[in-house]
């Protein structure tokens, strides 16, 4: 028969509690009110957070906002040049058709003298509407003109 000393102490272990995680005189109010202060103490600091999270999202939405105005300001400006470039040329256009058309009207006329003074000296009857009808309107060197 086995005698009482054979017990195996192996398996019995005994089980060591700490006594500073033991609440001795633990009062429960205080334990609350501690916990409510913690709790509001996280709740502002997650507060804080969101508030510096919001102001940084607003400040690059106003730069998003102020960029795009930018940019627009920049094409409307590229456009107003673009508009009085087109004018310009559309002006400098105009300016040397009617430089042509005077220059021609002035060569119209020294062709006119110049044809009724070759017809002056040869002693002849001779318009420049005969000139004109026998040309059909353009010019010719009739006369030596």
């Amino acid at each position: 028969m086995p005698s009482s000393q054979n017990i195996d102490t192996r398996t019995v272990t005994p089980t060591v509690i700490n006594p500073e995680l033991v609440p001795v005189d633990s009062n429960l109010e205080e334990d609350l009110e501690e916990i409510q202060h913690e709790v509001v103490a996280e709740q502002a600091r997650i507060e804080e957070a969101t508030r510096a999270k919001i102001a940084a999202a607003h400040k690059r939405i106003e730069k998003k906002c102020w960029e795009r105005k930018a940019e627009e300001a920049r094409k409307a400006e590229e456009v107003r040049k673009a508009e009085e470039e087109e004018e310009r040329k559309r002006k400098e256009e105009e300016e040397w058709v009617a430089k042509e058309k005077a220059l021609e009207e002035s060569w119209r006329q020294q062709l006119k003298v110049s044809c009724h003074c070759s017809c002056f000296l040869v002693g002849t009857d001779f318009s420049f509407a005969d000139v004109e009808t026998k040309t059909g309107g353009e010019e010719s060197s009739v006369g030596g003109c």
